[in-house]
């Protein structure tokens, strides 16, 4: 009780005291995903966006509460903090009247940023559906390499969405590819007349598209840079570490963007 307590003190500083940025809705977002093409296995996890008239923030809400907790002064609230562990701690910022989209990708030894001008080209189609209570209409494009279907309201004027989606007129509430590998639905709205939100991306690196794709890709599915001082008694333990690296590199074969 006494952490928990501990942990809506830090975010009620964080978010309404040191921050910047003000938003005036959270969209949380449940994303289904087939990381293997081959198998028919869905990961899960959850994001969340925030929102203004301007700019949109992206990123995994294990992330979310992480930052928050890493913030406090509280050291038993930072503590905390290390149990929060996501395959997926990037952040996304979109401002859509410059059709601007910034990927930021934070790495254990570096941070790596790239932005692209970037606009979407939606199809509108005349079909409505209701999704959650909420009266939805119909949307195609070819993004990223992929096919997508999109369902988003007027009922919210944010013309944005998860991931890098967004210039529709209206909030995107569910999108999916039309292979079904990857499915992004809203679960939860908030509105607010100021959150405020701070994001600190004065430590990266900006660089180009090729560059921060091969660096993530490279740092990934690379060894740790904390074990070149390590000696073990097994040899044959970094060459295992290493082989099943190679390994989960080949099961991740589905990744969202197929291109950049």
């Amino acid at each position: 009780m006494k952490i928990f307590f501990l942990i809506i003190c830090t975010f009620f500083i964080n978010n309404n005291f040191f921050s910047q940025e003000k938003f005036n809705i959270s969209v949380q977002y449940k994303l289904s995903y087939k990381i293997d093409s081959s198998k028919d296995e869905y990961k899960k996890e959850n994001f969340i966006l925030l929102a203004n008239s301007n700019k949109g923030v992206y990123q995994s809400t294990t992330t979310y509460v992480k930052d928050s907790l890493l913030t406090s002064k509280n050291e038993e609230i930072r503590k905390t903090a290390d149990g929060y562990v996501t395959d997926n701690n990037y952040y996304i910022i979109i401002e859509p009247s410059k059709s601007l989209i910034t990927h930021y990708q934070p790495y254990e030894n570096s941070k790596f940023s790239y932005r692209n001008d970037n606009k979407i080209n939606w199809k509108l189609i005349n079909e409505t559906k209701e999704i959650n209570g909420i009266k939805c209409k119909k949307a195609t494009t070819h993004f990223l390499g992929r096919d997508w279907i999109a369902w988003f309201t007027e009922e919210y004027s944010f013309p944005l969405g998860p991931y890098k989606f967004y210039g529709l007129p209206g909030l995107i509430i569910e999108i999916h590819d039309v292979k079904n590998e990857y499915l992004f639905s809203a679960f939860k709205i908030k509105k607010y007349k100021n959150k405020f939100y701070e994001l600190n991306t004065n430590t990266y690196i900006n660089t180009d598209v090729t560059k921060f794709w091969t660096t993530f890709y490279n740092e990934k599915y690379k060894l740790s840079p904390l074990f070149d001082d390590l000696h073990f008694e097994n040899e044959s333990v970094i060459p295992t570490m290493k082989k099943n690296l190679e390994e989960k590199r080949k099961r991740e074969n589905n990744p969202l963007e197929l291109e950049h």
